[in-house]
């Protein structure tokens, strides 16, 4: 019994728990726990898929998929404030193309197995939060970003004075987690979602394309998504998806613009 509890990965919600404990931080615990879900999955299941000759290393196509492109899009914020913008576009995309496949066309999930010891309830839950929950983190970074940014903006007007010499740090104020560009004001969306934003987004898609996807198309012939298979698809409708991920790196940096305007400013 223990042993399916592991495999399946349902030992993951405890460790977010724990991490949340520790941590007091919903962000970074549940982007740990959302990428420990695939990497348990592929560790424990990876041996029954056939994309390389050698079935060990099958657990590297937990890195393959766009949606695994996610996970780097969730750590850069913490590191870099100002992709934020950049990180909220790619997971639109993951979820919205995710969702629209899946209730729209009703594609499949190419990586679920049916198998004895594998919780199929589970898998879909874990997929399901895969493809949703890291979105509502991003606007939960937007959300926690212009509170800090307002309340830094309130402290400088109590601190700035004729004979204020106040440092960066006492500008800010003991309870105030605001960058330097954060001090400067509130939250500009017309700054946060812009056409070098745009261009960031394409950039992205394109490099997990040219550097990710093909190498391990041409190198495994794993299509990794079905609606790419030339073999059962036609290729209007393969030029079409293509398309269509287009139109939603598109829709995705002015989605992200009006979802700012509603921000505390």
């Amino acid at each position: 019994m223990l042993e399916i509890i592991i495999k399946n990965g349902l030992y993951i919600h405890l460790v977010q728990a724990f991490l949340y404990w520790a941590t007091q931080n919903i962000y970074i615990s549940s982007i740990i726990a959302i990428k420990l879900y695939s990497t348990n999955y592929f560790y424990w299941y990876g041996h029954h898929f056939t994309y390389l000759q050698n079935s060990r290393y099958n657990w590297i196509k937990q890195f393959v998929r766009f949606t695994d492109t996610g996970h780097f899009a969730s750590i850069l914020p913490l590191f870099f404030p100002s992709s934020l913008p950049l990180a909220h576009n790619i997971h639109f995309i993951i979820m919205a193309g995710y969702w629209i496949g899946k209730l729209a066309f009703n594609l499949k999930d190419a990586d679920k197995l049916n198998l004895k010891d594998n919780y199929g309830w589970h898998t879909d839950v874990c997929t399901y939060i895969h493809h949703s929950v890291p979105y509502l983190l991003i606007h939960y970074l937007f959300l926690k970003e212009s509170q800090s940014r307002s309340n830094c903006e309130a402290s400088i007007q109590q601190i700035v004075g004729p004979n204020c010499e106040a440092s960066i740090q006492q500008i800010a104020g003991p309870n105030c987690e605001a960058s330097i560009q954060q001090i400067a004001g509130p939250l500009v969306c017309a700054n946060e979602y812009n056409y070098q934003t745009l261009q960031h987004t394409y950039l992205w898609l394109y490099s997990w394309l040219f550097f990710i996807y093909i190498p391990w198309r041409i190198y495994t012939g794993d299509t990794v998504y079905s609606i790419l298979d030339t073999k059962q698809t036609p290729k209007k409708y393969i030029f079409g998806f293509v398309f269509f991920m287009h139109v939603l790196a598109f829709m995705s940096n002015y989605v992200g613009y009006f979802a700012c305007e509603f921000y505390p400013k």
